[in-house]
């Protein structure tokens, strides 16, 4: 990005929603922030929008670098059910 597309504090990306909305970042002309916090990973998607001259990053969710996290489906708590596939319903 050109210096006339930064604030005075030199940030050129306002973040949206999620546990950094409001904040101001350095993003030059990437499309995807990724702030990690406590083992976790907040991302940040690009958009054609800008506020005070700063290039709007909409939250795009979290996701756990280890690849699983458990939510509102608990692996462990899963429980199988049994359906016979030839039985007439």
């Amino acid at each position: 990005m050109s210096d006339h597309s930064k604030n005075i504090d030199g940030t050129d990306a306002a973040l949206v929603g999620g546990p950094y909305d409001g904040e101001t970042r350095h993003a030059g002309d990437t499309g995807l922030i990724e702030i990690e916090n406590d083992g976790l990973v907040h991302r940040y998607i690009r958009t054609s929008k800008t506020h005070d001259s700063a290039t709007v990053y909409n939250y795009d969710g979290v996701v756990n670098p280890s690849g699983s996290m458990d939510g509102a489906e608990n692996s462990a708590e899963r429980v199988a059910t049994n359906v016979d596939p030839n039985a007439a319903s």
